[in-house]
């Protein structure tokens, strides 16, 4: 039994680590064929897996293509944590410092940041995902500052404050891209701080 929970924990960063290089992989075939320019058995030969592995991964390219820090349900601990009031109390406050943190948690250098924007620029297909995405993220961040703030705050205003921090995030990703040599979550925290005082 003592050592189920190593081997555990073994296992899952195993499947991470394969699930980063599917990505990885996805999108510099992507990048140099084109969605089209390439099978799921070309994928699978270049992330060394069986083609049935790589389908207990992902169901299609595109998700490949994407892989999973584009989520479609934000539940890491920094968004648990603000779902439940925290970490401060302060609604605008926290915002600011959850977005920081996933970030942190979800480190990419600009040259992987600038890949995936140039593949999102060059298929459709690709786009439209990562805004299917987005809109559920911005729903669930919507619901989540309903349910920490109460049934008196207006679902309207947990919208527009959900669509606005998507905002800034996309420009910190552009600030990023332009200037690597500062953090995501850095320019994210200079983004909104900016955003807040134009504000008042």
């Amino acid at each position: 039994m003592s050592g189920s929970a190593p081997e555990g924990a073994l296992a899952k960063r195993r499947r991470e680590s394969t699930a980063r290089e599917i990505n990885r992989c996805a999108q510099t075939l992507a990048d140099e064929r084109g969605l089209d320019g390439f099978t799921m058995e070309d994928l699978a030969e270049a992330v060394g897996v069986s083609r049935r592995t790589l389908f207990n991964y992902v169901p299609s390219k595109i998700d490949a293509v994407l892989g999973s820090d584009l989520p479609s349900e934000p539940e890491s601990e920094p968004f648990t944590t603000f779902r439940l009031g925290g970490p401060s109390g302060h609604l605008v406050s926290d915002i600011r410092e959850v977005g920081a943190s996933v970030l942190r948690l979800n480190e990419h250098d600009s040259e992987e940041v600038a890949r995936l924007r140039r593949l999102l620029r060059s298929d459709p297909r690709l786009a439209k995902a990562v805004h299917d995405r987005l809109e559920k993220v911005v729903k669930l961040l919507a619901e989540a500052i309903v349910e920490r703030e109460g049934s008196d705050f207006e679902p309207f205003a947990a919208r527009v404050l959900a669509h606005v921090t998507l905002c800034i995030f996309g420009m910190s990703v552009d600030e990023f891209i332009a200037d690597s040599s500062v953090s995501a979550a850095d320019h994210y925290l200079r983004v909104f701080d900016t955003a807040v005082d134009l504000f008042g």
